[in-house]
């Protein structure tokens, strides 16, 4: 046997940090949207807008909630977007897919809990959230071409 066969040869380190970085790109949007979304509902906790946890809270601020949700999914895409090693909007697509499961689970578990809003409310945020995601992958893809054309 050929010395080559027996060796072990470690994998490429470039390869396991690239699939670090693209783990870290994803997780990095899913974090943003928890961060973000729950610093808006503390703020417009703290400053009497919305009523405390699990008190019942008015159709207008469900949707208020919502604006926001969907605003930050954008975001959450665009970060995810700029940080993936290559490949952004698989990077993105991947994302959106998790979001929107942790939705979907998170709607389910909580259909007839009204404290956790109104059935459209996740319902909307579940739909929004591929689109959405995807919408702020492309801007960041825009972005980054316009950089290079410029260059």
């Amino acid at each position: 046997m050929s010395e080559s066969a027996t060796t072990e040869h470690p994998t490429h380190p470039a390869r396991s940090w690239r699939g670090l970085r693209s783990i870290g790109a994803v997780l990095a949007g899913v974090l943003a949207n928890i961060v973000i979304v729950g610093a808006i509902d503390s703020a417009l906790r703290a400053t009497g807008v919305y009523p405390p946890m699990f008190r019942p809270m008015a159709e207008r601020l469900w949707a208020l909630a919502l604006s926001y949700r969907l605003a930050v999914a954008v975001l959450g895409g665009l970060l995810t977007a700029r940080l993936a090693p290559s490949r952004p909007m698989r990077h993105v697509t991947v994302l959106a897919g998790v979001e929107t499961a942790l939705t979907v689970s998170f709607v389910l578990a909580n259909w007839n809990k009204p404290d956790f809003g109104p059935h459209w409310f996740g319902i909307i945020a579940a739909v929004c959230y591929v689109p959405l995601t995807a919408l702020g992958g492309v801007l960041c893809a825009g972005r980054v071409a316009r950089v290079h054309r410029v260059s």
